[in-house]
């Protein structure tokens, strides 16, 4: 192994991990740094430290692990030791980004919890098996916590955690209707379908009446016309249920609503056939 090459400490934790599991950047580079003293024989080699501090490993785009990537272009570093893989990452795609990185310009990679390193064939196929574990059990965690909030839901209840929209008030995981706010959906409603005023305008007269002492714009506007919690439905891409909690405005008023909105999108195209369509659901609107 080249000397005057580095051997690299990586490290990394996220915010929700020191939280609740307890990780901690000293503790990680210190077993890091001892294992180095213990294990490898080389490591009489420079140590340079990487830490990366509240950042997931949803992909490579941190402030040291970028640092490190272009120490490594650069012919600096001869190892990269770290606690364990899912540190660099928990994506198989970038698993093999960073591994072909490390042989292109021959960086060995030493993984202590899983006692895997990359300078064999064995070692390097051993990492892919982990990693494609550690994947397929977030993936499996992640469908099961949605499968829960599913079927909360169908029970009535609104996501733990989740913000109640504008217009109602959340009770014991409930929605229940804020009478003050609940007022201002009325009225958004009535005057985009009943009098058929634009979302610049709505979001003027909010503003002009200081509504709930909030400022409006058309993107809160259209947030309110767009919701069908609002005549009781909660849906995603998953489940849609229908009396989920009490509504506010009529479905009548709401599907009226979604039909003006298409024709307004529709009336700003310039291409003939969507032209067309607005005369087809003017037709429908009437």
């Amino acid at each position: 192994m080249n000397k005057s090459k580095k051997t690299a400490v990586y490290a990394r934790v996220s915010t929700r991990e020191q939280a609740e599991q307890g990780f901690n950047l000293r503790e990680q580079v210190r077993t890091v740094k001892s294992y180095i003293s213990v294990f490898q024989s080389d490591y009489s080699n420079e140590i340079e430290v990487y830490v990366d501090d509240g950042y997931s490993a949803k992909n490579l785009n941190r402030k040291e692990m970028n640092r490190l990537i272009k120490d490594i272009k650069n012919g600096e570093i001869a190892k990269v030791v770290i606690h364990n893989l899912d540190r660099l990452t928990r994506r198989v795609k970038d698993l093999i980004r960073i591994i072909e990185l490390f042989d292109e310009h021959d960086v060995e990679l030493v993984s202590i919890k899983e006692k895997v390193e990359t300078k064999t064939a064995m070692g390097r196929f051993f990492i892919m098996i982990i990693i494609l574990i550690a994947q397929w059990e977030q993936e499996t965690n992640s469908e099961r916590t949605k499968r829960g909030l599913d079927q909360s839901a169908t029970e009535g209840n609104y996501a733990k955690g989740r913000l109640a929209p504008f217009g109602y008030k959340k009770i014991d995981n409930r929605l229940t209707i804020d009478y003050n706010q609940s007022k201002i959906v009325k009225a958004i409603f009535m005057m985009y379908v009943n009098d058929r005023r634009s979302m610049e305008y709505i979001a003027h007269f909010l503003n002009s009446t200081s509504s709930n002492n909030r400022r409006w714009d058309m993107d809160k506007v259209r947030t309110i016309l767009t919701n069908s919690i609002y005549y009781g439905n909660f849906n995603n891409n998953r489940v849609n249920i229908d009396g989920h909690s009490p509504s506010i405005i009529d479905e009548k008023d709401f599907r009226t609503a979604q039909l003006l909105l298409i024709v307004e999108t529709l009336e700003k195209s310039t291409h003939i056939y969507l032209k067309v369509c607005v005369i087809v659901l003017q037709l429908e609107k009437d």
